[in-house]
């Protein structure tokens, strides 16, 4: 799937909120505006990320918030263009996310 934004678009991409059962394969989108990041899962669980692209400009790849969330998994992705790869919020359970195969970039808790 790619995504095209409007000129000057601030949103994430992709925003799931209390979501169960996602599966996010192939991802490309075009670059965000500003600091939201391209993914932003809200108390969502078992979400799988695989094979995404951070477009170049990315501030953050994944964002994820509420301590409901859980099993979520990012793999082979190509994120080296993303400043920060997955940010997290201080109530999000430490195992919630899980790394696979091919991800790189910085992992940073807010």
């Amino acid at each position: 799937v790619e995504f095209q934004a409007a000129t000057g678009e601030e949103r994430p991409v992709i925003f799931c909120d209390d979501v169960k059962d996602v599966e996010i394969d192939g991802l490309r989108s075009s670059p965000i505006n500003g600091i939201q990041p391209v993914i932003k899962l809200v108390q969502t669980k078992e979400a799988f990320l695989r094979a995404c692209v951070a477009p170049k400009g990315t501030k953050t790849f994944l964002e994820v918030q509420g301590a409901e969330t859980e099993y979520v998994t990012l793999m082979n992705s190509e994120l080296r263009r993303a400043e920060t790869v997955i940010a997290s919020g201080p109530e999000v359970p430490k195992n919630a996310v899980t790394l696979f195969g091919n991800v790189e970039g910085k992992r940073a808790n807010s």
